[in-house]
C-alpha cells in the first residue's frame, strides 16, 4: 500500500518527536551526555521539517532535492573523521550542484536553493560535530545552525553569480566562494573550522604529504574539483542510465590518483629531519566538567608529580602537561606560587629537562594600563579594581627565567564574545559557556619556547585547528612543537578523535614532530609525516617518554602560508564585480 504524503508526514513527525524526547530524556538523567544529543538534535529537526515544510513529503521535484540535499549531508559525514569513508567527498557535492541546475530558471529559486543546501549542511554539522552541545547545550546548537547557515553563502553566490552571467567561470566561482567563505573563516571571532574540507582528509596522513606545498586548502582544492569532474558523468548516468565510458573517466582519474600517488611515495621516501631528544607526557585525566575545576588542587598537583617522576630521566629535555594545568592566581606573581615552586624543585632534580604547561591565571591591571579584556573587581568603600584572565602556556626550567605564551585563537562563546555590540542578546548564551563577557586577554603574536639553544612552538587547544596560525611557530624559529589541549569537554565521542586527527595535518604542513598532551587523552607522539605514535588511551591517567626530533627546516607552506586561500579570495573579488557589473548592464539594456 502506497503511503499519501500526509502520512509519511505524520510518520516522519512523530518519529522526530520519539527521537528527541529519547535523546532529551537520557541526558537529563546522566551527568556526561556522551552521544545522545545526536538523536535530540537530528529528531528535533526532522520534527521541524514535518511541522514547516509539507512540500518535500510529496512525491515529485521538491522531494526529489530533499533526497539528494540529506544525500550531500550524509556523504560529507561518511567521508569526515573520524568515518573511514574519505573517498566519497569526491561525490558529496554533486547531488547539491544538481539540485542548483534543476532550480536555475524556476521560481524562488535562491530561496528554495537556501533551504536545501541549509538541511545538507545543517545534516554535516551535526552528524560531524554534534558533541558541541556536551560543552555547553545551547553553545552546541548555535554552532551547528549558524555554520550550516554560513555555508550556505557560497553556494548562492555561486547560484546568483551563474543566474548573471551563465556558465562562464561557472566553476572556478564555486571553487573560489567556498574557499573564501573557509578564509574567512578562519580569521574573524566567530570562527569554526573544525568542518573545513581540507581537515576531511586527516584520517589519511600518507594520502597528503603534499600539504607540506599547499596545507589544507589544497585539500579543499582536491576535493572540491574532484566533484566539478565527477558531476557530468553522474549527470549523464542518470539521463541515460548507461555508464560513462573509460576515456570519459580519465580526466578524474588524472585529477584523483596523481596527487595521491605523489604522496604516497613522498610518505615512503620520507627520511626524519634533525637531532633526536627524549621527551615526556603527562595526561591527568580530571574530568573538566565535575572534576577539574572542583577537585583541590593540592591533589591534582600529587598526581601531576607522581606522573611525571615516573616517567623522567636525566635525558628527558621536555616535559608536556596539559592545558589549564594549574590556575586561578596571579600571574604577577607566579614564581611565589607554591605548585610552581614545587614544579621549580621538580626541574632543578632534571636540569636538562623544561617543563611546557598550560595554566588559567589572572592579572590585576596597573591604573592607567587599558585592555580589552579588563574586568571590574569591585572593593565596596574602596577604589575598583580592573584586572583580566588568561588561557596561557608557561615553560619553567632550571637555569632559565619563566616564559610565557598567551594563547592568540579564542574559542568563540567560552573565550571571546564576538560581535558583542551586535550580539548583545546572547549574554545569556556567554554565561551558558562558563565564559564572560569580557572574554580572555590573547596574543596578537605567536611567540616560541627557548631551552639549551632548542626552541619549541606551543599551541594551545583550538590554535592546533589553525594552519597558517600554526606555521606562525615555526616563522618564529620553532623546531617541534607542543599541542596542549583539555578535549574531555566533548565526552568519549569523535571530538577528541578529530581534534588529534587535525594534528596529524600541521605536523605535515610544517615537518615538526609534535608533542600532544591532552588532559583527558589523547596524549601522544606525531611525526613530521603525520604519523601517530604512543597513543594514550581516553579517559585514564598516564605518563610515557618517546622521542622527537628538532627540524630547522622551512616547508614551501611555512613560508607562504595559505596562498591558495588568497587567490581565491581575489578571484571571488573579481567574479562578484563582474557578476553585478553584467546585471546592471543587462538591467539598463532592458530598461
Amino acid at each position: 500500500m502506497r503511503l499519501h504524503a500526509n502520512q509519511i508526514r505524520l510518520i516522519a513527525g512523530i518519529s522526530g518527536l520519539l527521537l528527541a524526547f529519547l535523546g532529551g530524556w537520557k541526558m537529563s538523567s546522566q551527568l556526561l551526555w556522551g552521544y545522545w544529543s545526536l538523536p535530540l538534535l537530528l529528531g528535533s529537526w526532522l520534527l521541524i521539517l514535518a511541522l514547516v515544510a509539507p512540500r518535500i513529503w510529496k512525491v515529485g521535484a521538491s522531494n526529489r532535492s530533499f533526497h539528494l540535499a540529506s544525500l550531500t549531508g550524509v556523504l560529507l559525514w561518511l567521508g569526515f573523521p573520524d568515518m573511514p569513508f574519505a573517498p566519497l567527498l569526491f561525490l558529496a557535492f554533486v547531488p547539491l550542484i544538481l539540485i542548483e541546475e534543476e532550480l536555475a530558471g524556476q521560481p524562488h529559486a535562491g530561496r528554495r536553493l537556501a533551504f536545501y543546501a541549509f538541511h545538507a549542511f545543517f545534516l554535516w554539522n551535526v552528524l560531524s560535530t554534534f558533541w558541541v552541545t556536551n560543552t555547553a547545550f545551547f553553545a552546541g546548537i548555535f554552532a551547528n545552525v549558524v555554520n550550516a547557515a554560513l555555508m550556505v553563502i557560497p553556494i548562492l553566490g555561486y547560484h546568483f553569480l551563474r543566474r548573471a552571467i551563465g556558465d562562464r567561470f561557472r566553476w572556478a566561482s564555486l571553487i573560489s566562494f567556498w574557499m573564501m567563505f573557509e578564509w574567512t573563516h578562519l580569521h574573524w571571532d566567530l570562527t569554526w573550522p573544525f568542518l573545513s574540507l581540507g581537515n576531511a582528509m586527516a584520517e589519511w596522513p600518507s594520502v597528503i604529504q603534499w600539504y607540506s606545498y599547499t596545507g589544507g586548502f589544497g585539500g579543499t582544492l582536491w576535493i572540491l574539483a574532484g566533484n566539478i569532474l565527477l558531476y557530468p558523468l553522474v549527470k549523464e548516468y542518470l539521463e541515460t542510465r548507461s555508464i560513462p565510458t573509460g576515456r570519459q573517466w580519465v580526466p578524474l582519474a588524472v585529477w584523483v590518483l596523481i596527487p595521491l600517488g605523489i604522496s604516497l611515495v613522498m610518505f615512503g621516501s620520507w627520511q626524519p629531519k634533525g637531532e633526536e631528544i627524549e621527551v615526556a607526557v603527562v595526561q591527568p585525566n580530571f574530568e573538566p566538567h565535575y572534576e577539574k575545576f572542583e577537585v583541590p588542587q593540592e591533589i591534582q598537583h600529587q598526581r601531576f608529580q607522581t606522573l611525571a617522576r615516573s616517567v623522567l630521566t636525566p635525558q628527558t629535555r621536555y616535559l608536556v602537561f596539559p592545558e589549564t594545568s594549574y590556575g586561578n592566581f596571579d600571574l604577577d606573581r607566579i614564581d611565589n606560587q607554591p605548585f610552581i615552586r614545587d614544579l621549580q624543585g621538580l626541574m632543578d632534580s632534571f636540569p636538562k629537562c623544561a617543563l611546557v604547561l598550560g595554566l588559567d591565571p589572572y592579572r590585576f591591571l596597573p591604573q592607567g594600563e587599558e585592555s580589552p579584556a579588563r574586568r571590574p573587581y569591585i572593593r565596596p568603600g574602596q577604589d575598583t579594581l580592573w584586572w583580566e584572565a588568561y588561557n596561557l602556556a608557561a615553560q619553567l626550567s632550571a637555569e632559565e627565567e619563566t616564559q610565557i605564551y598567551i594563547k592568540g585563537k579564542l574559542v568563540p562563546g567560552a573565550e571571546i564574545f564576538p560581535f558583542r555590540r551586535i550580539l548583545f542578546f546572547l549574554e545569556p548564551l556567554v554565561d551558558q559557556l562558563g565564559g564572560s563577557l569580557e572574554g580572555l586577554r590573547r596574543s596578537e603574536r605567536r611567540s616560541v619556547f627557548l631551552h639549551d639553544d632548542m626552541r619549541m612552538g606551543t599551541a594551545i587547544c583550538y590554535e592546533s585547528v589553525f594552519g597558517e596560525y600554526c606555521g606562525g611557530y615555526v616563522q618564529q624559529g620553532a623546531q617541534v612543537l607542543a599541542i596542549i589541549t583539555n578535549d574531555g569537554w566533548w565526552d568519549l565521542t569523535p571530538g577528541h578523535r578529530q581534534h588529534l586527527r587535525f594534528g596529524a595535518l600541521r605536523a605535515i604542513e610544517t615537518r615538526r614532530d609534535i608533542i600532544r598532551s591532552a588532559n583527558t587523552g589523547i596524549s601522544c607522539l606525531i611525526d613530521q609525516r603525520g604519523q601517530v605514535h604512543q597513543p594514550q588511551a581516553y579517559g585514564v591517567a598516564a605518563a610515557f617518554r618517546g622521542t622527537v626530533r628538532l627540524n630547522d627546516q622551512i616547508t614551501f607552506y611555512t613560508r607562504w602560508g595559505d596562498i591558495l586561500a588568497r587567490i581565491a579570495g581575489f578571484l571571488s573579488i573579481v567574479f562578484v564585480t563582474y557578476g553585478v557589473v553584467t546585471a546592471v548592464k543587462k538591467r539598463i539594456i532592458a530598461s
